[in-house]
């Protein structure tokens, strides 16, 4: 693959030619006008949420330990922490704080809150043949380590911003994944924030892509894509994740358990 890479955004694409020159491909795209007539657009916000949803109870990432406060979690910490549940009141109290050791990452809307599934609707770019839950993510201040995803994924921003740094499978000899016989083989041990150049030299030669996302932007990221978020102000977004999982050249991960992939996918961050 070229080191010039872009990723286009396209308002409401044709389906099948999506489907041919980005999921096939296995390219990201950002996608727009297909979150304009949500519900959610108009309604879901900090404020929305202490008002209608206060006493709801839903899953949080949390740490007894405080986060570097210059970049993203490291694999030691990730792995210490714990999913907790917590009434919604509380957390937005937390996220007001920018306390970052609290994080409403990947919480299935399904099962804990159900009432706001009919303010999204699930997009026709989807993987064809998922149908998970679509999962919000509400944070403030977080960056998420730099890892990749083994299923492909829409993410839509419906409050706030963030920002993507993405970097394509074929730089993976850059960004120095953690031990395939980890609980984290998808993720890295480097950070892009506070690079150690000394331990992980190759890092300097990797490009990443910048993507900024604001409020009805919609990220398709594809499998296997590396990718680090920053969420630098209060944010709410939503995903809908696929559900196959390619080799994608480390035939290891299809031994990881699908349950595990899936808690892990909930603390990495959006």
């Amino acid at each position: 693959m070229s080191d010039a890479i872009e990723v286009p955004r396209l308002n409401r694409p044709d389906v099948a030619e999506f489907r041919q020159r980005f999921e096939r491909r296995g390219l990201p795209a950002v996608l727009t006008g297909i979150m304009d007539s949500w519900k959610a657009m108009t309604r879901w916000s900090p404020d929305y949420f202490a008002q209608q949803l206060g006493d709801q109870v839903m899953t949080v990432s949390t740490s007894d330990e405080d986060l570097p406060q210059d970049g993203p979690i490291s694999p030691a910490l990730l792995l210490k922490m714990k999913v907790s549940k917590m009434k919604m009141r509380d957390y937005l109290d937390k996220m007001a704080a920018r306390d970052r050791r609290f994080y409403a990452s990947g919480v299935p809307l399904r099962p804990f809150l159900p009432m706001l599934l009919d303010d999204s609707e699930v997009p026709e770019y989807r993987e064809i043949g998922s149908n998970g839950s679509p999962r919000m993510w509400m944070g403030n201040g977080q960056i998420g380590p730099l890892h990749y995803d083994t299923t492909a994924n829409l993410h839509g921003i419906v409050f706030g911003s963030k920002r993507f740094r993405l970097f394509p499978p074929s730089q993976l000899p850059l960004l120095y994944p953690c031990s395939m016989f980890s609980k984290i083989p998808t993720m890295s041990q480097a950070s892009l924030s506070a690079p150690d150049y000394a331990r992980f030299p190759r890092l300097k030669k990797a490009k990443p892509v910048i993507v900024d996302l604001a409020p009805g932007d919609m990220l398709f990221l594809p499998p296997g894509w590396w990718h680090q978020v920053d969420t630098p102000v209060p944010t709410i977004s939503i995903d809908f994740p696929g559900e196959k999982s390619p080799g994608l050249g480390r035939p290891f991960v299809r031994l990881i358990p699908n349950r595990v992939l899936k808690k892990i996918r909930g603390r990495l961050g959006r």
